[in-house]
Order: structure tokens, then C-alpha cells, then sequence
């Protein structure tokens, strides 16, 4: 991926080529500012620059939505992971449950058929 052998590689390119790609966009918009209507958009900025950009009201009582918050992102990560971890235990415990007496019956035929010969 991007020329990239091996993760590490990838690391160390992403960021680069990245920022290229963003500063060609941004060069792109630019040269054609005057024909298209763009918004350099800072989620920061809250409600009242996109509203203007859109022609429409700034919600009252309605908070900005920050749904890229480090904080909020790792909280969720940190639920989606116990969630599978308990996922993960159900279906390993019901997968061990019917496996369980088949090993069962089995250490028992192979103990009995070594106390026979």
C-alpha cells in the first residue's frame, strides 16, 4: 500500500504523502476559488460558519456535534473492545461446551483400552 513493504514503511510514508495530497488539493481549490463556492471548514469554529455557508439558521440549543474527540474515540474503542472480548468468550465457551464431553469420552475410551492392553 502506497509503496510501502511492510508496516513500518507505511508509518513512515502515510504522514508524507498525506500532506502532499492535502497541499494539491488545497493548491486545486485555489486556482478555481472564484467558480466554486468552498468553505475552509474548522470543526472548532462550531455552528455559525457552516450555517452562513449554507444559508441556513445556527440551531438554538443544539450543540455542536464533536464526534472526532480523542477522548470520545477512545472511550468507544474501549467499549467495542470489551464487548468482543465477551462476544469472543461466549462463542469460545459454547463452542468448548459441546467439544468438552466428546474429549471426555474420549480420555475415558483411551484410558480404558491402556488398562486393557
Amino acid at each position: 500500500m502506497c509503496g510501502a513493504e511492510d508496516g513500518n514503511s507505511f508509518r513512515r510514508q502515510a504522514r508524507p504523502m498525506y500532506r502532499r495530497h492535502y497541499a494539491e488539493i488545497r493548491e486545486f481549490i485555489e486556482q478555481r476559488k472564484e467558480q466554486s463556492r468552498v468553505l475552509d471548514f474548522d470543526m472548532k469554529d462550531g455552528w455559525k460558519p457552516l450555517c452562513d455557508f449554507l444559508n441556513k439558521p445556527v440551531p438554538v440549543n443544539e450543540p455542536f456535534p464533536k464526534v472526532n474527540e480523542t477522548k470520545m474515540i477512545q472511550e468507544k474503542i474501549a467499549v467495542m473492545m470489551v464487548v468482543g472480548a465477551r462476544q469472543g468468550f461466549k462463542t469460545m465457551f459454547r463452542h468448548c461446551l459441546w467439544l468438552l464431553p466428546i474429549v471426555a469420552v474420549g480420555y475415558l475410551a483411551l484410558r480404558s483400552y491402556s488398562s486393557i492392553h
